[in-house]
């Protein structure tokens, strides 16, 4: 493909300079060890009495509760975390430079690779523009990129997502999974790219 032939240099630079921006990042972290020693605390997490047995072997999950993302207490939870965190990095010196760095190193145009079937070609690609991988497929080598789905209308947050799972030998079915949120589980869809 030849959006690809260019991607591989390109890929390397940015590796380069996000490798040396991290190395950058880690002479500073014993600056933020040093805050964190006459910093609070992180907030309690609430361990409650949950487990399961399976075949016999009684397996703990202090956590569970923190597995209904809705809920209240997991909301509480996530946002006394989140402060806490915050509260320690924003006394990071020059955190605002580096963050401004290590996003323009990531906003690149990203391509997977490709799936070949019947001479078609099934690939992801995120634009650097774009927060969400979109899976196209080009008919031959030579053919124009369509778009088989696009997540991006499919939640405001952009936190729904979507990802190629495999494609029939003839190349007329893909199955694809969707992801709502940051869930473990995804939804198995199949699409028959002759009618869509």
């Amino acid at each position: 493909m030849s959006s690809c032939r260019r991607g591989p240099v390109r890929g390397r630079d940015v590796a380069f300079q996000l490798t040396v921006w991290l190395i950058g990042l880690a002479v500073l972290l014993p600056t933020l060890a040093a805050q964190t020693q006459t910093a609070t605390q992180p907030p309690a997490t609430r361990i409650v009495d949950a487990a399961d047995t399976l075949h016999g072997v009684v397996i703990p999950d202090p956590y569970r509760w923190l597995e209904d993302q809705q809920a209240q207490a997991t909301r509480e939870w996530i946002d006394a975390q989140n402060t806490y965190t915050q509260s320690l990095l924003s006394r990071l010196p020059g955190r605002e430079a580096i963050e401004k760095r290590l996003t323009d190193l990531m906003k690149i145009d990203v391509v997977g690779t490709p799936t070949a079937r019947n001479g078609r070609y099934f690939f992801s690609k995120r634009l650097k523009d774009q927060d969400l991988y979109v899976i196209y497929m080009r008919d031959g080598m030579k053919g124009e990129d369509q778009v088989l789905i696009d997540p991006h209308p499919w939640s405001d947050d952009n936190r729904t997502s979507a990802n190629m799972l495999g494609v029939s030998n003839d190349g007329t079915i893909m199955a694809y999974g969707i992801r709502q949120g940051g869930e473990d589980e995804v939804e198995v869809r199949f699409l028959d790219v002759m009618k869509r």
